[in-house]
């Protein structure tokens, strides 16, 4: 018998930064929200933050009863800005695998917006700044 698991890869595949300004680096990427007024470094909270949003995709992930049926497996693509607030903004499915995957994808990150708290943003320059960002979810049986 299949077992299901879910594989992430986060935040590691494409970041690109809003306004248009590539003269300058983000100092600090925005994080999933979770562990931000802890009393760690910024890399332990990038850390942190990466464990957290794979733990929140874990956690709300239904895979697809048309996709188990199809035996679809492979990777759905999102696409979102975290805007200067915190927020997800411009959702939008860049590579789906087909049966449903896709979708769930987009639920899953689409329901960030309903969390409690919101992602923090990211600062370039000492200011707030929205950045792109594309998030690879691998679909398994």
């Amino acid at each position: 018998m299949k077992y299901l698991s879910l594989g992430l890869f986060i935040f590691t595949v494409s970041c690109a930064v809003h306004p248009k300004d590539h003269s300058s680096t983000i100092q600090n990427m925005p994080r999933f929200p979770g562990c931000e007024y802890l009393e760690i470094s910024n890399i332990e909270k990038d850390k942190c933050a990466k464990e957290k949003l794979d733990e929140y995709i874990s956690e709300m992930i239904e895979y697809p009863e048309a996709a188990k049926n199809n035996g679809t497996e492979g990777t759905c693509v999102i696409q979102y800005t975290v805007n200067k607030e915190g927020v997800l903004e411009d959702i939008l499915l860049a590579r789906d695998i087909g049966h449903g995957c896709g979708e769930e994808a987009l639920r899953i990150v689409k329901s960030m917006n309903d969390m409690e708290l919101t992602w923090t943003p990211a600062k370039q320059n000492g200011k707030l700044t929205s950045v792109k960002y594309t998030l690879p979810i691998e679909f398994k049986l």
